[in-house]
This record gives structure tokens, C-alpha cells and sequence, in this order.
């Protein structure tokens, strides 16, 4: 390796572990605060806590590895333009994409360690993560009482709560059915309250109604000033092996089998409202035999659309383990042309590459959410955010090769 390329390379890979391992931290802040909560507030051990906190780890790095890539290389390539150091090398017979060379080495590298990282690492650790959050969740259930829905957590007890107070336990606008004996609880104010032991949750509800149907067509209703639910709380943790995975919890192989499962699930049903919708335009078959299969057409269809969702949320996720580590590629080729443009790096350059990943990642989430309601093809949906960015790309490489561009002059209102 040449001086030039170990200095070049030496300049990028500073700026990438720095900006890798600081937008990790931040991005995993707002989880970070969710985890104390779970120590202060609930009281689950700190090693369970350490453990969610680590198993969150690769998801984040999945994203902020080649956003690290974008950023490193616009700091690195920005100062190099604005010390003139590129223009000295040039003038030396050295072209703008060599000096790329190295660096464009490491991102290559990056890619196939990401597709083997996303493929196997990444699947593992968030079915870890979901399994460990149910097995936390089943010890406290509390945590599992959000505002606004109908929650099932206590056997026998379906619960609504409009609003809560999570630092003094008081809750707002309670609902609470008893499943065993059929009465109907209301109430606009109440409490939580643990038993010392943590082996029962007493609902303590105020100013409420009870309402009951008694014998038939008889019916109660009993004004209460203060009413008291105990409900047993299970306060041992107890780790348990879930084989269900979705499909973000899925390696390449799980997925392409499922999906060539619901391609073939797919098919049966086409096939089979093919046949009913013979039926229903028959005029040899009965009446309430074409009504029937009217019905019958309507609700395969129904699972033919749902079969179709899933099946466009298989190849999602499979093109995803690719088309996401590719862009590591991608962006060390715009980022140096972006650098070498602006002639700056520093904040500006942390700014600019924040603004371009915050482009990728919209277009990302559109795709994805495209191909999932079967608008566009998966492949599509995954790789055009790339496809977008490679013409950024190539334009300002194309321009600091040449000082000529065509988006950029279009953009600035002239050539460059």
C-alpha cells in the first residue's frame, strides 16, 4: 500500500468507528431511557435489563454502520478538497477515483460482512430481544396496561384504562369486565397498588358503578364509593423459548421458504375462486348453492389479499439483508463526491450526511410500505432508494473527476 492510500485510508477509518459508535448511542437513547424505567419503576433485575439493552445493539448498527461510511467519507474527502491536498495529488497525475481506492476496498468489505451480520446476527438477537420482552412483561403485568386499549393480561379480567399516571399509579376513565361473573365495572378515577410481596395487584377504583344481569331479564346497578379488584401477579421471570418468529426474526432460508410456501397458498386460492366463480356465473347450478359460492369468493379473496401482503413481507425482508449493506458502497462513492465539492467536513459534513441518509431512509420506509400493500414489486421497493442515491452518487463523482456535472448544474443553475 501505497503512503498516500495508508493515509487516506488511516483519515477514514477514524471518522467511521467515531460517527458508527455515536450514532449508535443515540439512537439507542430512547431505548435506554424506556430500560430504566423498567429498573426504577418496575423493578426488574439490572442483568435482564443489560441484556434487552445489548440484544437492541444489532439492529441499530444494521443502519448506523453505513450511515458511519457516509459520514466518514465527506469529513475525510471534505478536507482533503479544502486543504487542497486533492488538488496537489492531482496535479502529481492522480485521479480522484483512485484516491477513493482504499477506502472503497473497506466499504466492499463492510457489505459482505453486513449481509452475513444482517442474515444471522440480527434475526437471532430481535427474536432474543421479543422473546425476553414477553418473558418481562409476563412477570410484570402491569407493563402490559397501555391507555386507550383493551388489555387481557389477568385471567377472568378485561381492562381499560383512558389514562394513567405512571409516578403516583392513579389511572383515569377505568373499565374492567369480569369474564367469570358477568359484571360490568366503571369508574372515573382509581389506583394501583402492589402488595409488599409483589404477589397481588390491587385495582382500588372510586366513585363507580357496577352492572350486572341477574336471572334473565333482571338487571342491577350498584353505586359503589370505593371498590376493590386483587388480582394475583406472577413475580417470578420465567425464560421461555418461542418458535414463532416474524419475519424481521428470520434468516434468508426461513424466509425464502416461507415464502414459497405462501406463493403456493397463493396459487390454491386463485385456483379455487377460479372454480367458485364458475359457479356463480352458472345458470345449470341452484340459486342458494350460487349464493353460497358468492360468499365463499368474497371471503377467498379476502385471504388471497392477505396472503399476497405476507408473502410481499417475505421478499422484503430478503431483498433488505442485501440492498441496506449495499449502500455502504454507495455512500463512500457520494460521500467522497460530496466532500470533495463542498470543500468542508466537520459539522457541515455530519449535517449533510444526516440530511442524505434521512433521504435514504424516507425512501426506505416508502418502499417498503409500497411493496408490502403490493403497489410496487419488492425488489423495486428495496433497491430504487439505492438506484436514487447511485445517481447522486455518480453525478458528483462524475464531477470531481471532471468538473462537469449534470444534476448539479441543473440544481445550481449552471455548469460546473
Amino acid at each position: 500500500m501505497k503512503l498516500i492510500d495508508r493515509y487516506i485510508l488511516k483519515d477514514f477509518l477514524g471518522p467511521f468507528v467515531v460517527s458508527t459508535v455515536a450514532l449508535t448511542f443515540i439512537l439507542l437513547m430512547d431505548q435506554l431511557f424506556k430500560l430504566v424505567d423498567l429498573i426504577v419503576r418496575k423493578g426488574i433485575n439490572i442483568w435482564i435489563v443489560a441484556q434487552v439493552f445489548f440484544l437492541s445493539l444489532p439492529f441499530v448498527i444494521a443502519f448506523t454502520a453505513p450511515m458511519g461510511v457516509l459520514i466518514a467519507a465527506i469529513m475525510v474527502f471534505g478536507r482533503l478538497s479544502s486543504d487542497n491536498e486533492i488538488t496537489a495529488l492531482r496535479i502529481q497525475g492522480l485521479s480522484f477515483l483512485k484516491l477513493t481506492t482504499w477506502p472503497l476496498v473497506f466499504s466492499v468489505t463492510l457489505f459482505f460482512f453486513l449481509v452475513v451480520f444482517n442474515n444471522t446476527v440480527l434475526p437471532e438477537s430481535n427474536h432474543r430481544v421479543r422473546n425476553l420482552l414477553l418473558d418481562v412483561s409476563s412477570k410484570k403485568p402491569a407493563i402490559r396496561l397501555p391507555e386507550g386499549v383493551f388489555a387481557s393480561e389477568f385471567p377472568g379480567y378485561t381492562i381499560y384504562i383512558g389514562r394513567k399516571d405512571e409516578k403516583t399509579n392513579r389511572v383515569f376513565d377505568v373499565t374492567v369486565y369480569d369474564n367469570t361473573n358477568n359484571i360490568f365495572i366503571t369508574a372515573p378515577r382509581g389506583e394501583i397498588v402492589v402488595s409488599p410481596d409483589e404477589r397481588v395487584l390491587t385495582f382500588v377504583l372510586y366513585d363507580g358503578e357496577n352492572h350486572e344481569l341477574v336471572e334473565g331479564d333482571r338487571y342491577r346497578r350498584v353505586v359503589f364509593g370505593r371498590y376493590e379488584i386483587n388480582l394475583p401477579l406472577n413475580t417470578e421471570l420465567i425464560r421461555k423459548e418461542r418458535l414463532y418468529r416474524s419475519d424481521r426474526e428470520m434468516t434468508y432460508g426461513m424466509l425464502r421458504t416461507k415464502a414459497t410456501d405462501a406463493k403456493k397458498e397463493i396459487r390454491s386460492l386463485k385456483k379455487e375462486i377460479g372454480e367458485l366463480e364458475v359457479q356463480v356465473g352458472s345458470d345449470t347450478v341452484k340459486l342458494v348453492c350460487r349464493e353460497t359460492a358468492k360468499i365463499r369468493v368474497e371471503q377467498r379473496r379476502s385471504e388471497l389479499h392477505f396472503k399476497f401482503k405476507q408473502y410481499n413481507r417475505f421478499l422484503v425482508e430478503i431483498y433488505k439483508k442485501v440492498s441496506i449493506p449495499f449502500v455502504c458502497i454507495i455512500f463512500l462513492l457520494l460521500g467522497a463526491g460530496v466532500g470533495n465539492t463542498v470543500k468542508r467536513g466537520g459539522m457541515l459534513g455530519v449535517l449533510i450526511s444526516i440530511l442524505l441518509f434521512s433521504l435514504y431512509y424516507i425512501l426506505i420506509l416508502v418502499g417498503e410500505e409500497l411493496a408490502d400493500r403490493n403497489t410496487i414489486s419488492p425488489l423495486l421497493g428495496m433497491w430504487l432508494p439505492n438506484f436514487v442515491m447511485s445517481v447522486f452518487a455518480l453525478d458528483f463523482l462524475y464531477h470531481a473527476e471532471y468538473e462537469q456535472s449534470f444534476i448539479l448544474a441543473r440544481l445550481l443553475g449552471r455548469k460546473r
